[in-house]
């Protein structure tokens, strides 16, 4: 039997008895029509949602919500016909109900609009803020602190010979305001066992962003996004 003998066969089915010969279009799957959708899956965050479902045929699709079922607020639709679709959801309000709905326009024909679902997000109870309840790990090495300069009579800035000119400690009482405290920098050390991590803001370091001491950790991005390694070629996140 030669190879077209054999392509033949393969692309023959039987039907009452007799053999039909299949052309190979129609048995190309990529261009089949838009029929139905499946596999609908979702994360709720605190503040954010992520959104996937798969559909039979290739499409380009978007997600509609809102707080009501005329919605108003749409994701940005795929950039090319896909079968599997993933889209987030970003700033949304803690608490806050959102109705939303699966669109899904085929590239082949077919445009499937689901219907109303719901969803509210909610605050995960005892999860730690990164980077608010989180310490950030020790620097390796630090400069030593500057000394002081001298004065040419060897005092310091720090110190004065003035004679006491007669206020006592009258403003020994004031109280300093306190400034905003220094802004944390990663990396950031994740070490409570079991414990449930939210990503409260976007995340960049030039080397090294988590650094996970402990087991059954759950890091939710909540939306965020986290560059890791954006001057050097290293490992991102740390597991010890």
């Amino acid at each position: 039997m030669n190879a077209m003998q054999y392509r033949l066969i393969k692309s023959t089915v039987f039907l009452f008895g007799i053999f039909v010969c299949m052309p190979a279009t129609a048995l190309d799957w990529t261009k089949a029509p838009l029929t139905k959708t499946y596999g609908e899956w979702k994360h709720v965050s605190p503040s954010s949602a992520v959104i996937y479902w798969q559909t039979d045929g290739a499409a380009t699709t978007w997600v509609e919500y809102g707080k009501t079922a005329k919605y108003g607020q749409k994701t940005e639709p795929t950039q090319r016909a896909r079968f599997s679709h993933l889209h987030r959801l970003t700033g949304l309000e803690t608490g806050v109900a959102y109705h939303y709905r699966l669109v899904s326009k085929g590239t082949h024909g077919g445009h499937l609009i689901s219907g109303d679902r719901k969803f509210t997000p909610e605050a995960i109870k005892g999860a730690l803020r990164i980077p608010h309840d989180v310490k950030e790990r020790p620097k390796l090495w630090e400069p030593p602190p500057e000394a002081p300069a001298e004065k040419p009579n060897g005092v310091t800035p720090e110190s004065t010979e003035d004679e006491d000119d007669g206020l006592g400690n009258e403003f020994d009482s004031l109280i300093e305001e306190e400034g905003p405290p220094p802004e944390k920098k990663p990396p950031f050390v994740l070490d409570k066992p079991g414990a449930t991590y939210v990503l409260t803001e976007d995340i960049e370091a030039d080397g090294l962003v988590l650094e996970i001491k402990a087991s059954n950790i759950t890091l939710d991005l909540d939306g965020h996004t986290v560059k890791y390694n954006t001057l050097y070629r290293k490992v991102g996140v740390m597991d010890a």
